[in-house]
């Protein structure tokens, strides 16, 4: 068989070929290749080729032809097959036809290849295109694996010539046909090392240890079920995130969210299913900071209520040297359709300013020990203020403590005792008090006409915190508080909350502010306005201003919300005039400067409630509010001179510290 291999036709002359120098103890080798090749090429001559006359048409004929496979076997025991294949030199492209020969000739059998010989070549010296000469041979143990070779081998060639026209493509038929991890993680390696070298300008040796540190914190599972290229995607992402994430930390340590959406598919038995993979970076400004799986995936399901976490998908990935953490998740929609390119432009344009208002910041316990002091006050005010027998019970609400998942409030209650009442924790348990209540103590205090027994009762209530968590996961202690009154409401009918009427007051002022918005087809955010409302001083505003003061200087914190100048470098001052009022704002990302606005207000010497602010945090940026009154017109031109003069002096003071 090997004559009939190396057999020439001596009546074509075949262009020159030029091989890599193999040095002088390979001559007998370099000669048998270049008879190999040049056996190879005479079997790709046609008719065609006895009309090239030259030798550029010699050649360009070749190159038509590439790439070429040819093969040849015994059909007699034992059974050997030759493979052999010229193309342009690919790099990788030697062991993509290595890979799929050998393990899929035969699908679900590895076929030992027992020879295996490469060697580049060129048809001039000038020629940049360098082409390459693989030749394979495989030895088969049956007569039924020789049956099944003639039958996929003219397949599997096809997909050779794909393979090593680019090796993208051959490294999607590998994947299509199933790879293992060992497989992928070459793969993988591989990719890396092209990568560096071709985009130099991006990606420096650092991609090398991202990627071990990606292989370590990810599951054999997680890499078993999606496509390398997805996996190297990400490798590259997250090294890029955390790039960027260094930077900023050198020249302007300020908050840095970075979110990068990319559709990918996991392969499973049953066939694939397409996902999308969430990949998130950030970096802390506070300390203590949680950013995790909870807070992305609410995040998600803010924008689109129907995606759920795919199983087994997060990744968190936080290195030990800095501070920035870099997640990856995936979703799908329970309805397992795909995510629209609405959702997706959604996600694009909400989900990076959501997932900033959702980094918690840990808080460190409260030790606070009880203060029997004043549980006996508060029992004795309330014990005079039931002077009949058919007064409603009086109560006092005090935030007692937290945990890590529930919060606990004090309740001090006082109620005229008739013949038919029952105890607290009895009443409470027939009409299924929604929590968990514990008894603490219960103690006669008075009798009215000597008749009508007095019974003061402390008692705790608990309840989760997870109810009551606002969008930023700020505990609303004060929705809180009104749960356990509506519950008191429903147990006992009716209740005097002695220490809720200002807040009581403040709860009505905001339904109606945000009933006027609504009203006024006014978009808002519910948490900007309940920090606008809650960060309004002096605290005794908030139960008495009138709401279309109130409307007014949130509008104009809506505006600047909307414009993205407000949010430079430096500040930005806004006046606003309306007959005898000033509402200003100022913005900047660094909150110094209220102090110097406050010390500017006092030399105003202004009466208590000519001058009401509201000082708020939205994600990285500060917002003081201003609502100024005055019936004199120099009073209101000082006010505003005053404010811009004190920002000169801050805005100096941050540039020239030393002056």
């Amino acid at each position: 068989m090997q004559r009939s291999l190396l057999a020439l036709d001596s009546e074509r002359e075949l262009p020159k070929i030029i091989m890599a120098s193999l040095g002088e103890r390979d001559l007998q080798r370099k000669e048998y290749f270049e008879k190999l090749i040049q056996s190879s090429l005479r079997k790709l001559i046609n008719k065609e080729y006895d009309k090239c006359v030259t030798e550029v048409e010699k050649t360009s004929f070749f190159r038509d032809q590439f790439p070429s496979i040819n093969w040849e076997y015994t059909s007699e025991a034992p059974f050997t097959l030759v493979i052999r294949s010229i193309y342009s030199y690919r790099l990788y492209s030697s062991k993509f036809i290595y890979d799929i020969i050998s393990r899929w000739l035969i699908p679900g059998k590895r076929l030992n290849i027992t020879s295996q010989f490469g060697c580049d070549f060129a048809f001039d010296d000038k020629d940049e295109e360098r082409y390459i000469l693989v030749e394979l041979y495989l030895s088969l143990e049956t007569s039924e694996d020789f049956k099944t070779i003639k039958q996929t081998l003219p397949m599997v060639a096809s997909e050779i010539r794909v393979g090593v026209e680019s090796i993208a493509q051959g490294m999607r038929i590998l994947e299509i046909k199933g790879l293992n991890v060992d497989d992928k993680i070459n793969l993988i390696q591989e990719s890396i090392v092209g990568l560096m070298n071709q985009k130099p300008e991006h990606f420096d040796r650092g991609l090398f240890a991202e990627m071990q540190q990606f292989f370590v914190f990810s599951q054999e599972v997680f890499k078993e079920k999606r496509e390398y290229r997805h996996l190297v995607r990400i490798i590259c992402w997250q090294y890029l995130f955390r790039k960027s994430m260094q930077l900023n930390d050198e020249e302007d340590f300020q908050r840095l969210l970075r979110v990068k959406l990319m559709k990918t598919r996991l392969h499973y038995p049953y066939g694939a299913k397409t996902v999308l993979g969430v990949l998130v970076g950030v970096n802390p400004v506070r300390e203590n900071e949680r950013f995790g799986e909870q807070q992305v995936t609410r995040s998600i399901q803010n924008c689109i209520p129907s995606a759920r976490l795919v199983s087994k998908s997060f990744l968190s990935n936080k290195k030990s040297d800095d501070a920035g953490v870099i997640i990856y998740a995936e979703f799908e929609k329970l309805d397992n359709n795909r995510f629209t390119y609405e959702e997706l432009t959604k996600l694009r344009t909400e989900l990076p300013k959501d997932l900033r208002g959702r980094i918690e910041q840990f808080m460190h316990p409260i030790f606070m020990p009880r203060n029997e002091e004043e549980i006996m006050r508060n029992i004795l005010n309330l014990s005079k203020q039931l002077k009949s027998h058919d007064d409603i019970p009086q109560i006092i609400i005090s935030f007692d403590s937290q945990s890590e998942h529930q919060i606990s409030y004090r309740i001090i209650l006082l109620r005229v005792i008739k013949n038919e009442d029952t105890s607290i924790q009895d009443l409470c348990s027939r009409h299924a008090f929604k929590f968990e209540l514990i008894p603490d103590r219960i103690k006669i205090v008075g009798h009215i006409k000597r008749k009508y027994v007095k019974e003061a009762n402390v008692f705790y209530v608990r309840l989760n915190k997870q109810s009551f968590l606002r969008k930023d996961h700020s505990l609303d202690l004060y929705k809180a508080r009104q749960a356990i009154l509506d519950e008191l409401y429903r147990v006992f009918d009716d209740v005097r909350d002695y220490n809720g009427g200002l807040i009581a007051k403040e709860n009505e002022l905001f339904r109606t502010l945000k009933l006027s918005l609504k009203n006024n087809n006014e978009y808002f955010t519910e948490l900007v306005l309940e920090n606008f409302f809650y960060g309004i001083t002096p605290v005794i505003m908030r139960s008495m201003l009138d709401v279309k003061l109130l409307e007014t200087s949130f509008l104009i914190l809506q505006d600047l919300l909307e414009d993205s100048a407000s949010q430079s470098e430096g500040y930005l001052l806004k006046f606003s005039y309306q007959s005898k009022y000033i509402f200003a704002y100022i913005v900047s990302g660094d909150p110094s400067f209220q102090k110097g606005i406050d010390k500017a207000m006092v030399g105003l010497k202004l009466s208590r409630f000519q001058l009401i602010q509201s000082f708020m945090k939205i994600e990285d940026t500060f917002y003081l509010g201003l609502i100024f009154h005055s019936e004199r017109f120099e009073e209101r031109k000082r006010f505003c001179d005053v404010a811009r003069k004190s920002l000169e002096l801050w805005e100096n003071k941050i540039e020239n510290p030393s002056s």
